[in-house]
C-alpha cells in the first residue's frame, strides 16, 4: 500500500474559513486512508532486539516507526 498516494489537495479546497463541501470521492479517500493505517501491519509494536528509527514532523503532528 502507497500511502502517498491517498491525498486531499488542501489548496484546492479553497478558504478553509468557510464550511466545507466534503464530496463522496473525498469521504471515500479517507476511508481507504484510514483503513490503511489502522490495521495490521501498520499497527505494530517494535521488536525490542531489532533496530528501528522513529520520525516526527517538524510539529511532532505526524509520527512514523521504521525498521532499519
Amino acid at each position: 500500500m502507497c500511502v502517498q498516494t491517498q491525498h486531499i489537495n488542501v489548496r484546492e479546497m479553497g478558504d478553509l474559513q468557510c464550511l466545507l463541501e466534503w464530496t463522496d470521492s473525498q469521504q471515500r479517500a479517507f476511508n481507504k486512508l484510514k483503513r490503511h493505517i489502522s490495521e495490521e501491519p501498520v499497527l505494530l509494536l517494535p521488536d525490542d532486539h531489532s533496530k528501528f528509527r522513529v520520525e516526527a514532523d517538524s510539529l511532532m503532528i505526524a509520527l512514523l516507526m521504521l525498521k532499519a
